[in-house]
């Protein structure tokens, strides 16, 4: 439970809406489905999904489905089917909020109105955000205040970061197993259990003595859109 004598909010900008003409989300990340019913040897279309910050999963929308599919990330052409639809992300919560709190404090930094703020964005997105868009949330917090924090909050286990494609590298809660997958063509972006490449990171090891690092890149691949 977050102390009772928490500062006053900061002041946060409005949300702007999406401009690629979709009136349920914005366009950035993609999220994994929980569960998948697609048969062997199937592609499984679900996983690519269309996010934004603003429509990044929070206690009232969590689950809510998403059916516009088109990809907009600088290269447009991809548009995923309608009569596909999966839940948005559950708010990470591998790691407590306080915890993270406490966490920041025990590895001498100050719990400001911006960090704590920020702090409680990235807990409550559930998914990736730049720090740019985090900067874009607020008035009152620059994007050098955003960049300071976040390299704090990396440096004591509270996020972690991966390199999406050519774009800024995205922030996220820490503790989620996931790698990113990437589309080279639309630049569409899926969540990929880190455990589907468990066997490829043991024969790796036991063939070649080598370890297989993932954490802050994504994957190349090729979504079935554009495949």
């Amino acid at each position: 439970m977050r102390s009772a004598r928490e500062p006053p909010p900061i002041q946060r900008r409005p949300s702007t809406p999406p401009t690629s003409g979709c009136s349920d989300h914005a366009t950035a990340g993609a999220s994994l489905s929980p569960t998948s019913t697609t048969a062997p040897g199937t592609a499984d279309r679900s996983i690519w999904r269309r996010t934004g910050i603003e429509s990044s999963s929070t206690p009232e929308t969590a689950g809510s489905p998403t059916t516009c599919r088109e990809a907009s990330s600088g290269r447009r052409g991809a548009v995923y089917p309608d009569d596909v639809t999966t839940p948005r992300p559950e708010p990470a919560t591998t790691l407590a909020f306080d915890d993270a709190v406490e966490r920041v404090r025990e590895g001498g930094g100050r719990i400001t109105r911006a960090r704590r703020v920020l702090l409680e964005d990235l807990y409550d997105v559930g998914g990736r955000i730049t720090a740019e868009e985090l900067a874009e949330r607020h008035d009152d917090i620059d994007l050098a205040t955003v960049y300071r924090s976040l390299a704090h909050f990396e440096e004591v286990g509270v996020i972690e970061h991966v390199h999406l494609g050519h774009g800024p590298a995205a922030y996220r809660w820490a503790g989620a197993r996931i790698i990113a997958a990437v589309c080279d063509e639309c630049g569409a972006v899926a969540d990929i259990p880190a455990s589907e490449l468990d066997g490829l990171a043991i024969r790796l090891d036991e063939q070649y003595g080598l370890r297989l690092s993932l954490g802050h890149f994504a994957l190349s691949v090729r979504c079935p859109a554009c495949s």
